[in-house]
């Protein structure tokens, strides 16, 4: 991991996975190429996330570059928080599986690229697509920017499945090969507290706040 230890370790990364989509719902795959906008159970998702968090003193607010993480942060943004497009942290490009009813074919395509990730082949991609070298370094990238940016309290991201599956893997040392090992529902948030080179998590794929009534 291409980490700065110059950094102090009182940071907190408050990693948000955006809220459903149609893709979501009936399980196409979106990856980077797809801009899809939530449904409105997303909607609502977003809406309860603001309800728990939408006063908590965070001292940096960042989306992507596609609309479902922007919409999903639409309340934060209505009360005036200022949001940082980072499109680093979109969603890797799945290529040809993107955006489509899978065929039984693309499916076998889809688990056999994980089974090769899980057994540590991250420059493998499907016919189009990024592979997990390539997503892990550009997340990275800017990740560690946006933390030197922020040398002190709490940064609120809203990103997508995968790159959340890379970055917790990554940056709490677990290895890529264990980043199937890191669940993320719709509008479920991650928090990673830095401690040197490595992030502790503290809660992980957390959907209390969406539990109860809108």
């Amino acid at each position: 991991m291409n980490s700065d230890t110059t950094l102090p370790a009182n940071q907190r990364l408050f990693l948000v996975r955006h809220g459903e989509t149609d893709y979501n719902k009936t399980k196409i795959i979106q990856g980077g190429g797809v801009n899809s906008d939530l449904n409105e159970t997303g909607r609502r998702q977003g809406r309860l996330f603001f309800r728990r968090y939408g006063t908590h003193p965070f001292v940096g607010y960042y989306v992507t570059g596609l609309r479902r993480t922007a919409q999903t942060m639409a309340p934060f943004m209505e009360k005036g928080a200022v949001f940082v497009r980072e499109p680093r942290l979109n969603e890797m490009n799945w290529g040809i599986l993107e955006g489509v009813d899978p065929t039984p074919e693309q499916q076998q395509m889809f688990s056999d690229a994980n089974l090769r990730w899980e057994n540590g082949d991250f420059d493998y991609a499907v016919e189009g697509a990024e592979t997990p070298h390539v997503v892990q370094a550009r997340v990275l990238a800017a990740i560690w920017e946006i933390l030197r940016r922020h040398p002190r309290g709490d940064v609120l991201i809203c990103t997508h499945g995968r790159v959340l599956r890379i970055l917790l893997a990554t940056l709490t040392g677990a290895g890529l090969e264990k980043m199937n090992q890191f669940p993320h529902q719709n509008a479920a948030l991650n928090v990673l507290v830095r401690r040197g080179a490595l992030f502790v998590p503290e809660r992980l794929n957390d959907v209390e706040h969406l539990n109860v009534p809108d």
